[in-house]
C-alpha cells in the first residue's frame, strides 16, 4: 500500500490508500517530488512505484481519426453508450473492438451521466447545424398528440423539407411504431426520393433499432436533437404549430380516417396555397418548382432567414 498525496499531507481520515494505475502513480511520484523537494527515486521509494514504470513514454499511436469519428457520432447521437457507437463504427468500416472504442470513449470523457441534470439535458455540447441548401438535402419529423370525440388518443406525424418548407408527409394513426415510420418515409421517397438527413427527437418511434436499421440501409443520416432541447429542431415545432392552430384546433374529429382527409387537404392546402414569410410569400410549392427551374442555370432563390 502505498500513501496518497492528500493522506501523505495529514489530510482527514489518515488511512493508506491503494494507488492501483501506473497513471495515478505517476501523478502521486510527481506530487511528492514537488510538496517534499525529493529526487525521483527518493520518491518512488517512499511510494513503492517503480522508476521504470514512471519514466515510461507511451509509443501507442493516438488514433486522432477514430477519436474524432467516435466523438462526433456521441455529439449528435447524445443518448447513444460506447457499444451502440461501436456497432455503428463497424458499419462504417473501422476495424476496431469494443475494448478500443471503449478506452478512447472513456479517455475522451464522454461517457453518459446516469443521473440526468435538471430539466433532462445531456451534459453534451452541441455544434450549429448548417442550414439546408437544397430541396431534399435536409427533413424534420416530429409527433403531435390529439384525440378523436370519443377520446381516443390521436397521433399525427409531421414531416417537412427543411429547404422549401413542402409539408412532405401529414399521417394520422392511433400509435406509430418504428416500423410504421419506415414504411411512410419509403412511401414517399418513390415520388420524391429521400433526404441526406433527418432531424428527428428522441422518441422510442425514432430511436427503435427498426427505424435504425432502415435509415442504415437507405444511407440517411438521423441527427437527433438533444433532450429537453426543442430549439435543436425549430423548423418542425414551428410547422407543428401552425397545424394545430390552423387545423387540429378548428376540427373535431369523430374517426382516423376523418382526421386523415383534413389533414391531407390541410396539407394540399399548405404546400399550394398558403404564403410562407420566410419564402418571400410564396407557397412551398411554387419556391420548389422555381429552385428546379432555376437549378440548371442561376443559383437557386435564397429564403428569407
Amino acid at each position: 500500500y502505498t500513501l496518497s498525496p492528500d493522506h501523505a499531507s495529514g489530510g482527514p481520515g489518515g488511512a493508506r490508500k491503494k494507488v492501483l494505475t501506473p497513471a495515478r502513480r505517476r501523478v502521486a511520484v510527481a506530487w511528492a517530488q514537488q510538496a517534499y523537494q525529493l529526487s525521483q527515486r527518493r520518491a518512488c521509494r517512499a511510494l513503492g512505484a517503480v522508476r521504470s514504470s514512471v519514466q515510461y513514454i507511451a509509443v501507442r499511436p493516438p488514433q486522432t481519426a477514430l477519436r474524432t469519428r467516435i466523438r462526433e457520432i456521441a455529439e449528435v447521437r447524445v443518448s447513444y453508450g460506447y457499444r451502440r457507437i461501436q456497432v455503428l463504427l463497424r458499419r462504417e468500416g473501422w476495424q476496431v473492438n469494443h475494448k478500443r472504442t471503449y478506452r478512447l470513449y472513456r479517455e475522451d470523457g464522454l461517457s453518459l451521466r446516469k443521473k440526468r441534470p435538471k430539466r433532462r439535458r445531456m451534459a453534451v455540447a452541441r455544434h450549429p447545424r448548417a442550414a439546408a441548401t437544397r430541396p431534399n438535402e435536409r427533413w424534420s419529423m416530429d409527433f403531435m398528440s390529439d384525440a378523436l370525440a370519443s377520446g381516443q388518443k390521436l397521433r399525427v406525424l409531421t414531416v417537412v423539407d427543411a429547404y422549401t418548407r413542402e409539408c412532405v408527409a401529414l399521417e394520422a394513426a392511433a400509435h406509430f411504431r418504428g416500423q410504421d415510420v419506415a414504411a411512410i418515409l419509403s412511401r414517399v421517397a418513390g415520388t420524391r426520393g429521400l433526404p441526406q438527413t433527418i432531424a428527428v427527437d428522441n422518441g422510442t418511434e425514432f430511436t427503435s433499432r427498426a427505424f435504425d436499421h432502415w435509415a442504415y440501409t437507405n444511407q440517411v443520416q438521423l441527427d437527433f436533437s438533444r433532450p429537453g432541447k426543442p430549439t435543436d429542431n425549430a423548423t418542425i415545432e414551428s410547422f407543428n404549430a401552425s397545424v394545430r392552430r390552423e387545423c387540429l384546433s378548428q376540427h373535431y374529429f369523430s374517426t382516423l380516417a376523418e382526421a386523415q382527409l383534413v389533414l391531407g387537404i390541410y396539407r394540399d392546402d399548405f404546400n399550394k396555397q398558403r404564403p410562407h414569410s420566410s419564402l418571400g410569400q410564396k407557397t412551398p410549392a411554387e419556391f420548389s418548382a422555381g429552385t428546379r427551374t432555376n437549378a440548371d442555370s442561376i443559383e437557386a432563390p435564397k429564403r428569407v432567414a
